[in-house]
């Protein structure tokens, strides 16, 4: 299915639920994210440059989100049983611009080595390299060691690098945090690393690692958030599978031990977030810009949106 240009579109508020699900968390009480209304762009490849309504029917699947220095980043890939799906020539890399209620396409990059394309994060001076996208690039049928380094300034592949012991399907990175500055989601697990003094990924944390909260009917594992007080977990529908919501975990940054880490539920959302709407509603991921957060929602073949969230 074909999606229109960026524009905005009304959008039925949330139905969110007020009570947690079960959780060993240390928090008593819980404030949701809710979305505002004001602000629903319709993510459309075929408006950046050099890219065409094919390239938009062929890159319809939204995946992994980040931003950094002023631009979002989206990972679009082709449908599963495209021949290309999960190999080279399967991924779209694309860069945005967020300013006020406008959004934009700056320029994207096809063939990139990015494996499902599952999530990516945005690490300053990295390196040799300057800035640069961490993309985990297993997929979802055979996750790998493996994640590739592409440097920002002209969006190419630099490699890739492994983290001992871990086969990612997210990853963040925060350059306000004490202690540790990546987290790492692998298996049912996070674990934490410091970073070296050119800010790639350093030592793992002693403690650790340690199963991530989820809820009890079956989700997919999407993108990591890394904010300057919290890191997010983004658990998606899995409606094949029998799941009927979306879920975002919040472990705030705690000292240098994954033991003192808690976490809370701040969000949970049945299918169908737009009015009228029946397929599929995956949250796969979430980013922000300052303190204000943003949801990526892959629709399934209808034309993906990003959703601003109210303060909180």
């Amino acid at each position: 299915m074909k999606r229109t240009a960026i524009a905005v579109a009304a959008i039925a508020v949330l139905s969110l639920v007020n009570t947690l699900a079960p959780s060993t968390s240390a928090h008593a009480a819980n404030t949701y994210l809710t979305v505002d209304s004001s602000f629903k762009r319709i993510v459309d490849p075929s408006v950046c440059p050099g890219l065409t309504a094919s390239d938009t029917d062929y890159f319809d699947v939204m995946d992994g989100l980040a931003y950094g220095n002023g631009h979002v980043y989206i990972i679009f890939a082709v449908p599963k049983g495209t021949s290309t799906w999960e190999k080279a020539g399967g991924t779209l890399l694309t860069e945005w611009t967020i300013s006020g209620n406008s959004m934009w396409c700056d320029r994207a990059k096809k063939g990139l080595p990015l494996g499902h394309g599952n999530d990516l994060t945005y690490v300053p001076s990295y390196g040799s390299y300057g800035d640069v996208l961490l993309v985990p690039n297993g997929t979802k049928s055979t996750p790998r060691a493996e994640i590739t380094v592409v440097r920002v300034s002209d969006l190419s592949s630099r490699g890739t690098i492994k983290i001992s012991g871990t086969t990612p399907s997210g990853i963040c990175y925060s350059t306000a945090a004490t202690g540790y500055k990546y987290v790492v989601r692998t298996g049912n697990d996070l674990v934490g690393y410091r970073e070296t003094s050119t800010h790639t990924v350093g030592t793992r944390l002693p403690a650790g690692p340690f199963d991530y909260a989820q809820p009890t009917e079956t989700t997919g594992k999407q993108g990591l958030d890394c904010s300057s007080t919290s890191f997010y977990n983004v658990l998606s529908i899995a409606k094949g599978s029998g799941g009927t919501n979306n879920y975002i975990y919040q472990y705030p940054w705690s000292s240098n031990s994954p033991d003192s880490w808690t976490h809370k539920l701040v969000y949970k959302s049945a299918d169908d977030l737009d009015t009228g709407h029946k397929a599929a509603e995956e949250v796969e991921g979430m980013f922000h810009i300052s303190n204000t957060f943003y949801l990526g929602i892959n629709h399934n073949g209808a034309p993906d949106v990003i959703y601003r969230l109210n303060a909180w």
